[in-house]
């Protein structure tokens, strides 16, 4: 399936396709767009599932869809803390490095 000749929506109308509170102007064009362009669709499905929620009836991915284009399965939520333990890694390995030169040079 081809990418959908429009251009995509703003993210903030594509989580509101994803939550069900489009409006009734705007979700007839979402829908459509969305059917048409596989990143969309991956987009509007990954937020329905990590609301909880099913994904709208539009988002329906086919079995025949090739698996790089469908929705991806949500991911861990819980690393938040990798960025945290990489600086504190890194200023440990700093301080470590400091201490040993300057404890060796005798300064």
């Amino acid at each position: 399936m081809t990418r959908a000749a429009t251009p995509c929506p703003a993210p903030e109308a594509l989580a509101r396709l994803a939550e069900g509170s489009a409006t009734a102007m705007e979700h007839p064009g979402l829908e459509a767009h969305v059917r048409g362009c596989p990143v969309c669709r991956g987009i509007v499905g990954g937020m329905a599932r990590a609301q909880g929620r099913p994904a709208p009836a539009s988002v329906s991915v086919s079995r025949h869809e090739p698996a790089d284009l469908r929705a991806a399965p949500a991911g861990p939520r819980s690393l938040w803390w990798v960025p945290w333990l990489t600086h504190a890694v890194l200023a440990l390995g700093v301080g470590l490095a400091a201490w040993w030169f300057f404890g060796r040079t005798g300064t």
